[in-house]
């Protein structure tokens, strides 16, 4: 079992995408904005998150941004870069910048559950 943050705006999104990797048994935190989420990373009252699923566009920041900042906080920490508008450059930042994926709206549960699984093994080994 691993540690999941969701950090998106849509509350719909947020349910989703819980309720997708709820499946997988994992422990999943919703944050529907960067603040919420650096302060759950912060306050590791959740314990150490094993990866991030990071919206792109968020209120008053940008998915990298928040990457950055949670990386910081929690080194190590696998990122994925979720996003509703995707584009060949996007997609080259996100992973330049250190996203260990990046994954485009609409996705498939199945697809979307073996990318964090995988994800969730590789934080494993490395621990």
């Amino acid at each position: 079992m691993g540690r999941v943050l969701i950090v998106d705006d849509e509350p719909d999104h947020c349910a989703t995408v819980r309720a997708i990797l709820m499946r997988g048994a994992e422990e999943v935190v919703v944050s529907t904005g960067p603040e919420e989420a650096l302060q759950a990373a912060a306050a590791g009252r959740f314990g150490r998150f094993d990866v991030a699923v990071v919206d792109l566009r968020l209120p008053g920041s940008d998915g990298i941004s928040v990457m950055h900042a949670l990386q910081r906080l929690q080194p190590g920490l696998k990122v994925v870069i979720l996003t509703a508008y995707p584009s060949p450059n996007t997609c080259r930042i996100a992973l330049t910048e250190g996203a260990s994926a990046y994954i485009e709206k609409p996705f498939s549960a199945e697809a979307f559950r073996a990318l964090i699984a995988s994800l969730l093994a590789e934080a494993r080994d490395a621990a």
